[in-house]
């Protein structure tokens, strides 16, 4: 069973919240980030790390349709993050 971790103040909450709300992640996400990262800036690039793009499976005749759509999909979802960030750079409280 997995550990509980102590809740954040108000000030470390708001900070996260503020991190997350600019990458487009929700806040377990900018944690899980912001943990990988001291991970990696402390010399430990295995644990918890994952490929990005997640790797594809080796094309072939039988799963060429599946991989297309895959990659549609993550297509998909770089433009949605790219628009994202767009509107957040734009708004006059993001300076």
């Amino acid at each position: 069973m997995p550990k509980q971790v102590p809740s954040l103040d108000v000030a470390l909450l708001g900070f996260v919240e503020r991190a997350a709300e600019g990458e487009s992640r929700t806040v377990a996400g900018q944690i899980r980030h912001f943990v990988v990262e001291a991970m990696r800036l402390a010399g430990n690039t295995a644990a918890g790390s994952e490929p990005w793009p997640p790797p594809l499976a080796a094309v072939s005749r039988d799963n060429l349709s599946e991989i297309k759509a895959r990659v549609k999909d993550m297509e998909a979802e770089r433009d949605e993050l790219v628009t994202e960030k767009k509107k957040n750079s734009c708004r006059p409280d993001a300076a």
